[in-house]
């Protein structure tokens, strides 16, 4: 089962619960979703930090809106950059989409086409993954 946190970590549910705190009572481990533009190599650093100051296990990133052949230098070296300053494998890389995903249906044929389902696989399989 995967359960989809809506808008990041910290985001408040109550005035004394966030979305990590919801992670750490169901001791769910996380998969963190990133995208790979100009920008993300800190919001992605500081998600990953921020989930291991609060003892949750980081399975892994997965990259959404993934531009295969972009001449984009940030969007082309970030993956590999992702993965040295967070200690976190990129599982997968969501193609970028003409238009976005209007349903369940979409969404899961996006992430199988990606090869998540696969890598999230091998990641559960290895115990020391999940330690």
């Amino acid at each position: 089962m995967i359960v989809e946190g809506a808008g990041g970590l910290s985001v408040p549910l109550t005035d004394a619960v966030d979305m990590a705190d919801l992670a750490a009572r169901f001791d769910l481990p996380l998969l963190i979703v990133t995208r790979p533009a100009l920008g993300t190599l800190n919001h992605t650093f500081l998600t990953v930090r921020y989930a291991r100051e609060r003892g949750l296990r980081v399975l892994g990133l997965v990259i959404c809106g993934w531009r295969e052949g972009t001449d984009r230098v940030a969007e082309r070296t970030n993956p590999a950059m992702m993965e040295e300053m967070c200690d976190a494998p990129v599982l997968g890389r969501v193609p970028q989409r003409p238009r976005g995903i209007d349903d369940a249906a979409e969404a899961s044929e996006a992430v199988r086409a990606a090869g998540v389902a696969e890598a999230l696989d091998e990641r559960f399989a290895d115990a020391g993954a999940l330690a």
